[in-house]
């Protein structure tokens, strides 16, 4: 590995990380640890989240084709808000227009067996196949940004309640998710990171929220560690009965490193929470 990602995990083993003095007595072995810790750890967030992703493709193109009778929904623009927002580069782009011209791109440049199919059967390239095809498309980032563009308030709670989500903190739900998916895909440092999206509040008002986040984190805004998403992604996967073990591949491999827990959030009671035990 290179010096660059295994200083990020030398940084909290240095009493002074501008001259990078080492705290006495450290031993490189610690460091190569907790960079190993990491590893694993991104691997156990990324299979949880395929398990729910997978589901979250399949509540969107479900609902939407069932409610209109309509395997083209998505095609339809009444279905799906318009509104002026902002993109990665600072420009105004209306939602629904950025969304449907990326979705034609990725159809368009797909070499995907079913994708070669469906243009070679109707021979019209032009025209996008229908939803539940066009979801497998979507990355995690841009099916959030599908869900999130469903214009009726009905429709987009059908698919929340799928997961046993109030609507109103659904959308804190898809971005956390989003974000761990993406630092554990890239193998991005997950164990000690602060995160830039809030977990919504109403998480607290559901009984499961209530007796095992870390309630600091809804206190201290620079307290957005990973103990709270771990604790989320565990509520979803027991909402769809999935056969992950979550928590338990993650009890293993903290029993298996020796790794300081404050750096991801967690609780120093954490051990007496429901959800450990």
């Amino acid at each position: 590995m290179g010096y660059y990602r295994l200083e990020a995990y030398a940084l909290v083993f240095q009493e002074d990380t501008q001259k990078h003095i080492y705290r006495k007595n450290t031993d490189f072995k610690e460091i190569v640890n907790l960079y190993y810790f990491d590893r694993e750890l991104r691997s156990i967030l990324l299979g949880a989240i395929q398990s729910i992703e997978i589901t979250l493709r399949t509540s969107f193109a479900y609902n939407l084709s069932c409610n209109y009778k309509d395997a083209f929904a998505h095609t339809k623009a009444e279905y799906f808000s318009n509104k002026e927002i902002k993109n990665k580069k600072g420009l105004s782009v209306h939602q629904y227009d950025a969304l449907i011209d990326k979705l034609k791109y990725e159809y368009n440049e797909s070499d995907e067996v079913f994708i070669d199919h469906f243009k070679n059967k109707y021979k019209n390239v032009n025209e996008l196949p229908p939803i539940w095809m066009c979801t497998e498309l979507m990355t995690l980032g841009e099916l959030s940004k599908w869900i999130q563009a469903i214009k009726a308030t009905k429709d987009k709670k059908a698919v929340a309640d799928w997961f046993n989500i109030p609507l109103i903190a659904f959308a804190s739900f898809l971005k956390n998710i989003t974000v761990l998916r993406n630092l554990s895909a890239h193998h991005a440092r997950v164990w000690n990171r602060v995160f830039s999206c809030n977990i919504s509040t109403s998480f607290l008002e559901i009984d499961f929220f209530k007796n095992n986040l870390n309630k600091e984190e809804f206190i201290d805004t620079k307290r957005k560690n990973l103990y709270n998403r771990i604790v989320m992604i565990e509520y979803v996967l027991r909402q769809l009965n999935s056969p992950v073990k979550f928590i338990s591949e993650i009890k293993d491999l903290i029993g298996r490193y020796n790794i300081p827990l404050e750096s991801m959030g967690f609780p120093a009671n954490y051990s007496e929470m429901q959800i450990w035990n």
